[in-house]
């Protein structure tokens, strides 16, 4: 059965013509988040562009040269968000290790090294990226916490609850089976499957094209956009967003 599933996506190892592994974080890669797959498309030069929905898209231009980037793209085939990866990162592997791991750096770019990492990460640094290879391939166990600005974590499942506690920063392309809680202004929501509760604190945030089962709530002055929201009910109790669980789900109303 075709799993066209926000967030149970996987990237995958994706092999090369010649046969070679491509690097999971290239700067010559744009990928393509959408319902039913991940597209790794080459980033094009000059003034050609990517043809997405009814856009003629230059990542490019908009991330600049060498840069990977994400372009999330929404159920009718339109661009939600682009996501660049343009700092000069320091790039460091996730170990698999019981308790907390304090990940203190700036601009740290933070792999994980299997598929399932028996920790609880803690970003305490600011612009620190977590890039993991699709929620089904880079698992983790414990809790995740974000003390820092302008974090980006992709492509990961989290078994426990997941806390950001600062400013403009975004979540996609997950699996989140505990509750996920922003305190903080210009958040990003998306691409997701939250089993549990969602709550936001701040102003200015987003939250769009996810399946949530628990509440979603929000304290402030106004979203910066809400929309393309599901709630389902996960019958059997087993973290799992079936297909019949999804074709069941109804529109969510943001609060």
């Amino acid at each position: 059965m075709k799993a066209a599933l926000w967030g149970l996506l996987s990237l995958g190892v994706v092999i090369s013509a010649c046969g070679e592994e491509e690097k999971l974080f290239s700067p010559e890669d744009t990928l393509l988040i959408k319902p039913e797959q991940v597209d790794r498309q080459k980033t094009p030069t000059g003034s050609d562009c990517l043809n997405v929905g009814d856009q003629c898209l230059k990542p490019q231009e908009l991330c600049g040269q060498q840069v990977p980037v994400d372009i999330l793209v929404d159920e009718q085939g339109q661009v939600v968000e682009v996501v660049c990866y343009k700092d000069n990162y320091q790039e460091q592997t996730l170990t698999d290790q019981e308790g907390t791991s304090n990940l203190s750096g700036n601009h740290i770019l933070v792999t994980p090294g299997s598929q399932t990492i028996k920790t609880s990460p803690h970003f305490m640094g600011n612009k620190a990226v977590l890039y993991g290879k699709g929620p089904q391939e880079s698992i983790i166990e414990g809790d995740l916490t974000v003390s820092g600005n302008n974090a980006k974590i992709r492509g990961v499942t989290i078994k426990g609850n997941v806390s950001f506690m600062g400013n403009e920063s975004q979540l996609m392309h997950c699996i989140i089976e505990g509750d996920v809680s922003f305190r903080g202004n210009g958040n990003l929501l998306s691409h997701c499957v939250v089993f549990g509760k969602v709550s936001f604190l701040g102003n200015e945030n987003r939250v769009h094209n996810n399946y949530l089962a628990g509440a979603l709530s929000y304290e402030g002055d106004n979203w910066k956009s809400c929309a393309e929201n599901r709630t389902f009910v996960d019958g059997d109790m087993n973290l799992s967003l079936s297909e019949a669980e999804r074709m069941e789900a109804k529109t969510l109303a943001c609060p």
